[in-house]
């Protein structure tokens, strides 16, 4: 009806299947993604005494939360994991903890003052900024027009 196969054969396929399983319920590598198997990998994984689902380990001692499972029962806990399961959770220190230091460019003045009032102190330095700028041009422009050039006897004005 089929092949005959030698006994090391046998258990060279039986071996390849056990770690072709191994591989696709490793829990570090499937994390909580649930795993599902074909028919053959169910039935060896039962024979080898698996998890039903191997995606979820299950930690002595650690807390669980949702629906019990089968193999979980509070009778098999001891004093110490039961009250490891009702104790209250410790709150989550702050991730990140910042100095009350003000960033660089701020003072006194601007520290008090809200977003609208900042942006139009930022607009007033500007504007002034931009008229002592266009008076230094025209302060310049008006020398470079007064000097003038002596060339051959002909006087000549610099613009």
């Amino acid at each position: 009806m089929g092949q005959s196969i030698t006994t090391v054969q046998l258990m060279k396929k039986v071996n390849n299947m056990k770690a072709r399983l191994k591989k696709k319920t490793d829990v570090r590598k499937t994390g909580n993604k649930p795993v599902k198997l074909l028919p053959w990998e169910k039935t060896l994984y039962d024979a080898m005494d698996g998890d039903s689902n191997p995606s979820v380990a299950k930690i002595a001692g650690a807390r669980s939360y949702g629906t019990s499972s089968p193999n979980t029962s509070s009778s098999n806990l001891d004093q110490s994991e039961k009250r490891a399961t009702t104790a209250t959770p410790l709150p989550m220190p702050p991730r990140r903890q910042r100095a009350a230091t003000a960033p660089p460019g701020e003072t006194q003045e601007t520290g008090k003052l809200s977003n609208v009032e900042l942006q139009r102190l930022v607009l007033l330095e500007q504007l002034q900024t931009a008229r002592v700028q266009r008076g230094y041009y025209e302060r310049k422009l008006q020398r470079e027009a007064v000097q003038m050039v002596h060339e051959n006897g002909n006087t000549y004005a610099n613009l």
